[in-house]
């Protein structure tokens, strides 16, 4: 009795469509007979709309909106892994190499402190340009630990032109701008050294 309730819109369904199908295949040569049978025709399709209707309401469409939040939330968890990886991936591209590639990532820059361990510190350097190159990636690493964003597309010439840069980063990256894209010019160790002890006196 319960299952018969239950299907009971379903079975109403199936009883409405074999009728629907017993009135079309009749004929009646009497018009009013005829007329009859149209009219039943069409009563018996409203009835089978109305009952597609009730199914549709009360079993169909709690389904299908279950079945879609489920696949939303699927699609959106999707979405917000590609992100993620997204941002991971250009994070993994901004890196220190070279002389204008700079880590914005202070995870990084923790990460990378037994790589710089390897490197020549300050007292090993014996010429102007490899000095002048320290003291820019020294700056540019402190700018980044007060939370400054600088990206590795980011060159020298647009650090220079920061709103946010003090006596001290106009110092370095000027003075990096002139000679980072002029080779045959050589910064002078005097002027290197006057900078380091304007502005860097605990670096050794």
């Amino acid at each position: 009795m319960n299952g018969m309730n239950k299907y009971k819109y379903e079975i109403r369904l199936l009883l409405l469509v074999i009728a629907l199908f017993i009135l079309i295949s009749l004929s009646f040569p009497d018009p009013l007979t005829d007329l009859i049978q149209k009219l039943l025709i069409i009563g018996d399709a409203v009835l089978i709309l109305g009952t597609l209707l009730r199914i549709w309401h009360e079993k169909w469409k709690p389904a299908v909106a279950k079945v879609a939040r489920k696949a939303f939330v699927r699609v959106a968890k999707f979405f917000i892994r590609v992100a993620e990886t997204l941002n991971l991936r250009s994070r993994k591209k901004n890196i220190i190499s070279g002389e204008t590639k700079i880590v914005f990532n202070i995870e990084k820059t923790e990460r990378q402190k037994k790589s710089t361990a390897k490197t020549k510190k300050w007292k090993h350097l014996e010429d102007g340009r490899s000095k002048l190159r320290y003291l820019y990636r020294h700056t540019v690493s402190e700018q980044i630990k007060h939370g400054e964003r600088i990206y590795a597309s980011d060159t020298p010439s647009e650090l220079l032109q920061s709103e946010v840069n003090g006596e001290r980063e106009c110092a370095v990256f000027g003075m990096y701008v002139n000679y980072r894209y002029d080779e045959r010019k050589e910064p002078s160790d005097e002027k290197v050294m006057t900078i380091k002890e304007a502005y860097f006196e605990n670096l050794k």
